[in-house]
């Protein structure tokens, strides 16, 4: 046997981490009336839903363990000679969860049968790891805003920011769970990815609320069976004996929602989604597949209509015709118009229409619509109009559940989503709206045989699929042709040419791309339970692709008008004579590429009958990510140069025009890497250690300690930096009248040769490792009534991480700047990544949560926690450190952590009326309007997040960094009580700094605390049955019911008397904003 183990292990390790398994167990012990152990009874745990079966017996110690069940319902049986039955039913299985059910034999006949129908016990016995779970009904029922329209706002990983130690950032949908960074979270759906390379984020691929059996958020001392720090895992639904289905809707309009704190009128917005699904047992002529086979099918869609407003700046009806007679400067006076070509004013301030250039005339009628507001001389937002706009998405999820045999069985999910999102482009409302399109496809198979009731093999593969492809409407090459610019790029692709005009609208179009992720991955286990161990071998192998296709805003060129050559900016575009050009040449498509390799062995060590002991080890090797062709390059500090793989790639893909001055060495003269320009890191092994301590020998009171290192994959972020260089170029052309001709004009808006200018790259260190994360906790459970106590003790240290300095940034000093005192002349800035950044979280948590019981539902749970970084979290990269000498100067408060937060949930079934407590036997038509109401709620208290102060205007360490953080000289926070809306720190107690100090200021990150947030989000429902197995709801629910402003961060720029200290901004709709009301229906059979 072990020998097969091993082979299956290294057979899958041919195929190219943060995969684990959906399955859980139930174990227990098995003991007669006297409390002695009890061997080789038979124990059969079935899924109710299904009627699938596990049987196992008892060990010498009287143990037993049925291993990857599916979530669900289960009923667990005994038998044994001389004794009576055991049956326990009703027990609900969670998403890989150990569940403890210990068996009582009482001496009887084997014909008798003593049942029990109990609760589950409510806290975790078996494990170190701190985790929570949401129910497919608690993401049904639990009243969260939706109406943010997209995929990030409007899914269900929302229900994530309900686990105590969840913090969500301001206005973004990252997460931080158990004190982790934004980007060590994996998201997971059966095990799969959803998508994420490892950067931590939410995915798109959200799957629909009817298709998921629940959710667990493992945030604290995952097995090593988890790669990442915090790990989000959905559990789809499958089939049942029995036919079920359901169709709901869910409706809101701006009509129902209440007004932003600042703003004079409601949104004007419909939100409407609607799905259903159907499953059961597969049943054909000639086959029944109760007991056997399974089907799930869910839809899902969502049709959103909201509007964009434009207030544009275009042209005069005057100003179109060259007539400048009327435009005045603020103190009123008329602004001369001189001809470049004499140096003299045009007569009467006008330009003959016979000296316009047909590319600007041609510009002006495509692009300026005529003013509709103001005065006819009005210049400023003249223009008023409001654009609709109608994002959309479509969502299916199906799957396939098949027992080939009683060893023998598998399943299979595929998930389907496009989410097309017109939205209005650019400043002028007549450019049209943006083309994006989101396409996702999830895919996962798991397969499971059972070698005995001890050996079992799990054999899981997957992929996640994510094209996203988003430009603007117009065509660059059709609209160079059509204006008659000469000198562009010749590139078939979305865009136009880039026109801003001092004073007005610009004529633009979003940056285009399209990119496409895809992740393979394959896992490959075995759970061997022999004596008192439960082993888990297994090896998660992935390969991940990302690609990107980027349309640069300047590619058919950028053309700025300032008024240099007239007086007047408008005037300079009539006579077609910009100030200034750009002419940018993107690099071709990117193909990044890595594999990564885990392997894990997991031992749940039972030591006794009050203690078990987790203990693992993962290891870990992650190729860099590379480019397939090799067009990607880094820095080398000690020769000054930049490198690229090999002299294919130096001959064939650097542009032609890029500066000279820059050497350009390959791998082998600079001794890096070929592949990915940087070393693997092969030192990556974690171990993991864990237990749970039964005190009373009973799973109601348990202590749970653990403790684990944790590692941080690099994800193609890293690799995208590197991808632009020497790849690309972007000239810039400066314009001036030499003897009363311009150097260049439309319709040839370039000269020969351009400026390239100073160079900006990136680079990482060519010896960049892994950054890990040390995990630990000590946790008190105790159940009374039904209800789990928790009370944790949680440190997370982030250790290695990355973080960006400018390598290329001169030591700070009372001389003047001279790009001369920089280490690299040739170039400007270099920002690196490097490791040694750091993260440090302690958090105090308790929590109060009772499971479904006698009609009540609800969790509550208080963290105080801090969390101290030398660097913001930013993502991957981390962020770029205000002096790349002094890594310690960045250290302070995490951004996005509040010291105290709490957050609460329930669902309570009003117990009156038929199938209730009270007045069950009342008249049906009483019943009907009595019975059936519920009520949920959710509140939230927390307090703000934390703030950095700010200086612009001067640079005071002569690097060239104008502003940044200002000298600290008093606290700056201000008693609560004295906060407002218009002074809520006191900007008196920072100092901006004057040029040419020599120093930055000494202000640390995070040293303000925002305003915090309390909202309190109710729902109703009413439940009418129409027969046995049918009902219809009807909901309402309202978020931040009482419609309490909560509000983000004020104006931090000490330098801006006027608006420092002020707060402008409410948080959004999808956080803790306005009260938003939706209605829904729904149908369930």
């Amino acid at each position: 046997m072990i020998r097969s183990v091993v082979v299956i292990l290294f057979l899958s390790a041919l195929t190219p981490a943060w995969a684990q398994s959906t399955f859980g167990s139930i174990r227990g012990a098995v003991r007669d009336p006297g409390g002695s152990v009890m061997p080789s009874v038979k124990v059969i745990v079935t899924n109710e839903g299904t009627g699938l079966a596990k049987e196992v017996v008892s060990d010498a110690s009287g143990n037993y363990e049925a291993t990857h069940l599916n979530p669900g319902n289960y009923r667990v049986s005994a038998e044994a000679e001389g004794f009576q039955r055991f049956v326990n039913e009703r027990l609900l299985l969670e998403t890989n969860q150990i569940l403890r059910i210990d068996i009582t034999m009482m001496v009887g006949q084997v014909t008798d049968t003593i049942t029990v129908v109990s609760q589950a016990p409510v806290i975790e016995s078996e494990t170190g790891t701190v985790s929570d779970v949401r129910t497919g009904r608690q993401m049904r029922e639990l009243p969260m805003n939706f109406v943010r329209g997209d995929a990030f706002g409007g899914g269900i990983f929302k229900y994530m920011s309900l686990s105590p130690g969840s913090f969500r950032y301001e206005g973004a949908s990252s997460h931080s769970f158990g004190g982790s960074r934004s980007f060590q979270n994996s998201f997971l759906m059966d095990g799969i990815s959803l998508g994420d390379q490892g950067g931590g984020q939410v995915t798109p691929m959200q799957p629909s609320f009817e298709s998921v059996q629940e959710m667990r958020l493992t945030m604290v001392n995952n097995s090593a069976e988890y790669g990442a720090v915090a790990t989000v895992t959905v559990t789809s639904k499958s089939g049942t004996n029995e036919l079920h289905g359901s169709i709901f809707q869910q409706y809101s309009s701006g009509g129902l929602n209440a007004r932003n704190f600042f703003q004079s009128s409601r949104p004007s917005r419909v939100y409407h989604q609607f799905g259903g699904s159907i499953g059961g047992p597969i049943v054909t002529p000639g086959y029944d597949g109760r007991n056997r086979s399974f089907f799930f099918f869910a839809l899902e869609g969502n049709r959103n209509s909201t509007q964009s407003i434009f207030n544009s700046s275009v042209p005069s009806l005057a100003l179109r015709q060259g007539d400048f007679s009327q435009v005045r400067n603020s103190a009123g006076n008329l602004i001369v118009v001189r001809d470049p070509a004499t140096g003299q004013p045009f007569s009467g301030n006008i330009i003959p229409a016979a000296r316009f250039s047909s590319v600007s005339t041609r510009a002006q009628e495509r692009f300026f619509l005529p003013p509709n507001f103001g005065d006819p001389n009005l210049l400023n937002q003249n223009l008023r109009d409001a654009v609709a706009n109608q994002p959309s998405w479509n969502h299916f999820d199906t799957r396939l559940d098949h027992r080939l045999s009683t060893r023998n069985s598998f399943f299979g999910r595929f998930s389907w989503r496009n989410m097309p999102t017109p939205v209005p482009e650019g400043q002028l409302p007549n450019i049209g709206l943006r083309d994006q399109l989101r396409k996702i496809r999830n895919f996962s198979f798991t397969d499971t045989h059972l070698f005995s009731s001890r050996v079992v093999n799990e054999f899981r593969a997957g992929y996640s699929w994510h094209e996203n492809r988003f430009a603007g409407p117009l065509r660059g090459l059709d609209i160079v042709r059509d204006l008659g610019i000469r000198g562009v790029t010749s590139l078939d692709e979305p865009g136009v040419p880039n026109f801003v005009i001092t004073g007005f609208s610009q004529i633009t179009q979003i940056a285009g791309e399209r990119s496409q992720d895809m992740i393979y991955d394959i896992v490959e286990n075995v759970t061997w339970i022999t004596g008192r161990h439960s082993l888990k071998i297994g090896a998660n192998l992935k390969r991940q692709q990302a690609s990107r296709n980027p349309i640069p805003i300047t590619t058919y060129g950028r053309y700025d008008f300032t008024g240099g050559i007239t007086g007047f900016a408008y005037s300079d575009f009539l006579l077609g004579i910009p100030q200034v050009t750009q002419r940018f040449t993107p690099r071709s498509r990117t193909y990044g590429r890595n594999q990564v390799y885990a392997f894990y062995v997991q031992d749940d060590f039972r030591v006794h009958q009050k203690l078990t002991l987790n203990l693992g080890l993962r290891y870990e090797w992650m190729n860099p990510f590379a480019d397939k062709f090799g067009r990607m390059f880094n820095f080398d500090p000690v020769t000054g140069a930049l490198v690229v793989p090999d002299e294919t790639v130096r001959s064939r893909d650097v542009s032609p025009i890029f500066p000279s001055q820059i050497p350009i060495l390959t791998a082998a003269q600079t001794g890096l890497p070929v592949r990915g320009l940087r070393t693997a890191d092969g030192n990556n092994f974690d171990p993991r250690a864990g237990l749970a301590w039964r005190p009373f020998g009973h799973a109601r009171t348990v202590v749970r300690a653990g403790m684990g290192v944790f590692r941080n994959n690099l994800s193609s972020s890293t690799f995208n930096s590197l991808t632009t260089g020497p790849f690309v170029s972007n000239e810039t052309f400066n314009n001036r009248i030499v003897d009363g001709v311009p150097l260049f004009q439309f319709p040839e808006p370039f000269l020969a040769v351009g400026s390239l200018g100073a160079q900006d790259i990136n680079a990482v260190g060519v010896n960049l490792f892994n950054p890990y994360t040390i995990q630990s906790n000590f946790t008190i459970e105790q159940e009374v009534a039904q209800t789990g106590l928790r009370l944790s003790y949680i440190s997370t240290r982030s250790i290695n991480l990355l973080y960006r300095r400018n390598l290329n940034q001169p030591a700070a000093s009372t001389v003047p700047f001279n790009n001369n005192r920089r280490p690299y002349p040739v170039y400007r800035n270099i920002t690196f990544t490097d490791n040694g950044g750091s993260s440090a979280y302690n958090a105090l948590q308790f929590e109060a949560e009772r499971k479904f019981f006698r009609g009540l539902a609800f969790q509550a749970g208080w963290t105080w926690a801090k969390q101290l970084a030398n660097g913001i979290d930013a993502g991957e990269q981390g962020a770029t450190i205000q002096d790349a000498y002094n890594r310690a100067a960045d250290r302070g408060d995490d951004l996005y952590l509040m010291r105290h937060r709490f957050i609460g949930s329930s669902i309570w079934e009003i117990p009156v009326g038929p199938r209730r407590r009270y007045l069950n036997q009342i008249h049906p038509v009483a019943g009907h309007i009595l019975g059936g109401w519920q009520i949920t709620g959710v509140v939230l208290l927390q307090g703000g997040q934390r703030f950095t102060p700010t200086f612009t205007g001067t640079d005071p360490s002569n690097t060239q960094n104008v502003g940044g953080r200002p000298d600290r000289i008093a606290n700056g926070n201000l008693p609560k009580g004295e906060r407002t809306l218009s002074r809520w720190f006191d900007a008196s107690a920072f100092a901006a700094l004057p040029a040419n100090l020599g120093r930055f200021g000494n202000s640390a990150i995070g040293v303000l605390e925002g305003p915090g947030t309390q909202n309190l989000s109710l729902g109703l429902f009413k439940n009418i049955f129409i027969r046995e197995r049918m009902r219809i709801e009807l909901n309402f629910s309202a978020t931040n019911a009482f419609n309490h402003p909560n509000f983000r961060n004020p104006n931090a720029n000490i330098s801006a008397p006027n608006a420092v200290g002020q707060i402008t901004a409410q948080q959004g709709q999808d956080e803790s904003g306005p009260r938003t009301v939706i209605l829904g229906t729904r149908i369930e059979f």
